[in-house]
């Protein structure tokens, strides 16, 4: 990661503190979709610069993944897709790629469209990343295919299904923008998640 100035303030980047903005408080280490939420395209674009290119097969791990998120953030699904695959053979125990991956191949369509082999490969990467890393976000995503796709459908949901998921999901303050940010980008109206999203348990 390069990052000379604040891809937010224009601040120059502290020596002694390369990972956060001192002055505005932004952090250039992006691995989570959340962390973009409500930047615009020309905002995006000078966060992507800070990474190494997608080609340069020495990148850092961080590098690869916040390139990814940034183009996922403005649309470029299926170059995050690319980036991902890549990740989780290079590093098979890196858990958030392959949460990453998942929703790069949901991308913007809605769940209940996509087709049962894409579903299952999604749950697949999902239940992954559940293995490696117990992360709120990773449970809820699960939740939400379990319900948007089987249950919007009318076809039975695998267990364990949405309510069995919802009622185990933990998650503190730190862990909110990620969850709300999956209840918002699929359309959630479902109370059961927005009862989720708004509990924190410490």
């Amino acid at each position: 990661m390069k990052a000379n100035d604040c891809p937010k303030c224009g601040a120059p980047v502290d020596s002694q503190n390369t990972k956060k903005c001192s002055y505005c408080g932004v952090v250039f280490v992006v691995e989570k979709t959340s962390q973009l939420a409500g930047f615009d395209k020309s905002l995006i674009a000078k966060f992507k610069s800070m990474y190494a290119p997608s080609n340069d097969c020495g990148s850092a791990i961080e590098d690869v993944i916040g390139l990814a998120v940034c183009h996922m953030a403005i649309g470029n699904y299926s170059i995050a897709k690319s980036l991902l695959e890549r990740t989780v053979v290079d590093h098979p125990l890196y858990c958030r790629a392959y949460y990453l991956l998942a929703l790069s191949i949901i991308g913007n369509r809605k769940i209940k469209n996509l087709t049962l082999k894409e579903v299952k490969e999604v749950e697949r990467l999902i239940l992954v990343a559940v293995d490696l890393n117990e992360m709120p976000e990773y449970w809820m995503l699960l939740a939400i295919v379990r319900y948007q796709y089987y249950r919007c459908n009318g076809l039975r949901v695998p267990a364990p299904d949405e309510d069995h998921i919802l009622s185990g999901v933990k998650m503190s303050d730190d862990d909110r923008a990620e969850v709300t940010e999956l209840v918002t980008k699929f359309n959630i109206n479902d109370p059961r998640f927005n009862r989720v999203k708004k509990k924190a348990n410490l």
